[in-house]
């Protein structure tokens, strides 16, 4: 049950946000409403379709943002929403009606209008209450089927603290699943002189919004001083850390970046998470885009270099996308960052609301990812006969040969 006080940081944090989503919705509302009346001069059509067209934008918004349910965590969102719409907006129109005849007889459309304006400010609080103590409150979740068992564990093997982004979904699925879920931080993350305690607060903050608890979190660029950038040089120190981590945990899956260019160290971690599942005899090792430059446009984001083999893709409701495009306001740090690599993920989260992983398998690590320049030739600096260099030792004496998907199928 959602904490119902009123008085607690929590409530403070919501109802600015609900003020906020709310003014945009008031104006879409009464907008809609002005523009129906002056052209109909029905009042009560003009008055469900305002509502009706603020509601929608305030029910996901809200659902989002404001409440931190809708694509978190299950719940009867949408009955509740719909119930408290019709009701809300009966005694809207109702008011409106009855104050128009009261203040003119046949008032006039200009008239009703601030009629219109001032009742939805007077039901602005109650609707407020409706949504924290009734509508977004979440209900228990029912664990998703897994095809591995339900105490073997999933590592995401991240390069940098705000790379859960690019496997937000797939962690958030886990979780509701049951599953443990850990997650470890290769570098530091401190390129361009950022703060990598700040960095580390960032992703965690993000963390707790998909579940995964402080206890589950491991930044071993930190403790290891590997600096961001340098994943390739340090690969053997940086796999027997993972390796004596992971040891102690049960662990029925492996997750990494994908192999594709676009990060060194993506690339790096990619290598010593396909190291370890093989020398810790895990059955299942997926990879999920991040960014590359295999395209005829600068950089392609969240979407997989073609390779022969099956692509995983995990439906996403609207508000699952909204939720999880939400999470680079965790990274405030690296808002420039966003703003290259937000537009393409929004449309692969929210417009196209869905997200991919594959079985890592069938890749010749002698090879650059892609043929013509790699994103981090280019932009980092990096060129592959130089990581090609500082990983062939590691990548002979551990990968022979990437593993085959599993006989599992689909992750839950």
């Amino acid at each position: 049950m959602a904490d119902s006080s009123l008085a607690n940081r929590g409530t403070l944090r919501e109802l600015a946000w609900f003020i906020v989503i709310g003014g945009v919705q008031y104006v879409v509302d009464v907008a809609v409403f002005g523009l129906v009346q002056f052209t109909t001069g029905q009042t009560v059509a003009a008055n469900v379709l305002g509502r009706a067209s603020g509601a929608v934008c305030g029910y996901f918004l809200n659902g989002v943002f404001t409440f931190r349910a809708l694509g978190r965590a299950p719940g009867h969102y949408g009955r509740r929403f719909v119930a408290a719409w019709l009701f809300m907006t009966a005694l809207s129109t109702a008011a409106i009606k009855g104050l128009g005849a009261l203040a003119a007889g046949s008032a006039a459309p200009g008239l009703l209008v601030l009629i219109k304006a001032g009742v939805e400010l007077l039901l602005f609080l109650a609707s407020f209450l409706l949504c924290k103590c009734w509508i977004f409150v979440p209900r228990a979740a029912v664990p998703a089927p897994s095809c591995v068992g339900p105490d073997s564990g999933a590592l995401f093997l991240f390069a940098h603290a705000d790379d859960e982004f690019f496997f937000a979904p797939r962690i958030k699925r886990l979780v509701a699943a049951g599953r443990p879920v850990y997650c470890v931080y290769a570098t530091d993350g401190a390129a361009r002189g950022a703060d990598p305690e700040v960095r580390r607060r960032e992703s965690a903050r993000a963390l707790a919004q998909l579940g995964v608890p402080e206890t589950h979190q491991f930044y071993l660029g930190v403790t290891q001083g590997i600096p961001d950038g340098q994943a390739h040089r340090a690969i053997a120190r940086l796999a027997a850390a993972i390796e004596d981590f992971a040891r102690a945990r049960p662990l029925g899956e492996v997750y990494v970046h994908a192999w594709e260019g676009g990060h060194a160290d993506h690339d790096a971690t990619h290598l010593v998470g396909v190291a370890l599942a093989r020398t810790l005899g895990v059955p299942r090792v997926c990879e999920c885009p991040a960014y590359h430059a295999r395209s005829r446009l600068p950089f392609r984001v969240m979407r997989f270099i073609p390779r022969p083999g099956p692509v995983e893709v995990q439906r996403l409701t609207l508000a699952e996308g909204l939720f999880c495009l939400g999470l680079m306001g965790s990274h405030p740090s690296q808002w420039r960052t966003w703003l290259g690599l937000g537009p393409e993920a929004f449309w692969r989260l929210v417009v196209q609301r869905r997200h991919a992983c594959r079985p890592v398998a069938g890749i010749d690590y002698t090879r650059p990812p892609h043929p013509g320049p790699l994103l981090y030739e280019t932009r980092f600096g990096v060129s592959f006969a130089e990581f090609r260099a500082a990983t062939g030792e590691f990548v002979a004496a551990r990968i022979a040969a990437a593993p085959g998907p599993t006989a599992c199928g689909a992750a839950p």
